[in-house]
């Protein structure tokens, strides 16, 4: 029998060459290789009642413990050195909240209501229900903002769901097969007054009334896939070149910005994630798992040339100034003869080619060492 201390390796090797996959980039999106949270700053004073204080903060506890919202009360007379000071509103009133999104921009939040329903609105929403009621199953989200011109939302519904009916017709020949397409998710005008924190975390003031659409495409956990699209964009082929990055394979040389979008402010419960792991057929917060897509986005980070010294996936905003939206988009092609057709809810293609060269190399090195040892007696 092949001695234990050759055997070990061997199965080392083995276990590591069989997990050798790809993921593609709403598989990345999932993960929270960058958790980069909202963080919400609770201001108080001396004046403001210890228990008002404990209260919120155990409050705040329990409704962001499987968020992306992370909590700092501070004491304004005790920690005015802190420098989270700069965000507090003119008017000195305590307490008062405020969000911080992870791109720095600043939100006030009313508490004049109640800390409970402040802190519930940060993070439920009737549109973020649906969301969540999707982004686990289907390919992605394609959300469509109703502006006041009742043509011009037609129009763009039209231009979406012909662009979501082409990008159905290739998703059978990208790198892993989604079961359930796209979903086109419409809010009325109406409706947009309950989304304000959604609408400001996408980057769209909530206090503006628009007379033309607006459209965002979100995949993974709930991440955002380029900028917000205007009404003309709608109209050209972005909404389909947005949508086919998220069916590209992460190893096909596109900058780690296309990858790890911004989140919005979302719950994510254990029962949710169960729910991705069971599709998927594997737990993206799994550390190996989550190491290998490190390393992933770490090799592409160098293809791309960067050496800014930022953190690994610290987000990139994308320029404009000189180009179009539509010309910032990298084009991504999928072609028949360059899939393996993997299948989220089936034994993936790749994963068993990977197992079966790993069973031969195994096979070489049990009967290579197993001679080499004879040859040794």
């Amino acid at each position: 029998m092949m001695h234990s201390r050759y055997f070990k390796p061997a199965l080392l090797l083995l276990a590591l060459l069989s997990m050798a996959c790809r993921f593609n980039v709403r598989e990345i999106g999932f993960a929270e290789l960058s958790p980069d949270p909202y963080v919400l700053y609770y201001f108080y004073n001396q004046k403001t009642a210890g228990q008002t204080v404990s209260t919120f903060e155990k409050q705040a506890k329990q409704l962001f413990n499987y968020s992306n919202i992370k909590v700092k009360a501070i004491d304004v007379d005790m920690e005015s050195a802190d420098r989270a000071i700069q965000y507090l509103s003119n008017q000195k009133t305590f307490p008062q909240a405020v969000l911080l999104a992870p791109d720095g921009r600043i939100r006030q939040v009313e508490l004049a209501e109640g800390a409970e329903t402040a802190l519930k609105s940060l993070i439920i929403s009737p549109l973020r229900e649906e969301i969540l009621a999707n982004i686990v199953q289907k390919y992605g989200i394609v959300l469509l903002l109703e502006g006041t011109d009742a043509v011009q939302n037609k129009q763009a519904e039209q231009a979406i769901e012909r662009q979501l009916e082409e990008i159905k017709q290739v998703m059978v020949r990208m790198p892993k097969v989604v079961k359930e397409g796209p979903v086109l998710l419409i809010v009325k005008q109406d409706d947009l007054v309950k989304e304000s924190t959604l609408l400001w975390s996408l980057g769209i003031d909530p206090g503006k009334t628009y007379t033309d659409p607006q459209a965002v495409i979100l995949y993974g956990r709930a991440r955002k896939m380029g900028e917000v699209l205007k009404a003309k964009e709608i109209q050209s082929d972005v909404v389909y070149k947005l949508l086919s990055l998220i069916g590209a394979d992460c190893e096909c040389g596109l900058d780690r910005k296309w990858m790890m979008g911004p989140r919005i402010p979302l719950e994510w419960t254990p029962a949710t994630q169960t729910r991705l792991s069971t599709l998927l057929n594997f737990d993206v917060d799994n550390p190996m798992v989550m190491a290998e897509m490190s390393q992933i986005l770490s090799i592409e980070a160098k293809k791309n040339g960067r050496s800014d010294g930022l953190g690994l996936f610290e987000p990139k905003e994308i320029s404009l100034s000189d180009q179009s939206l539509s010309e910032a988009i990298p084009e991504v092609h999928f072609d028949e003869s360059d899939t393996d057709n993997d299948d989220e809810l089936g034994v993936e293609t790749s994963m068993l080619s990977n197992v079966f060269y790993a069973l031969g190399v195994l096979a070489v090195i049990v009967i290579g060492g197993g001679i080499w040892v004879m040859m040794k007696k």
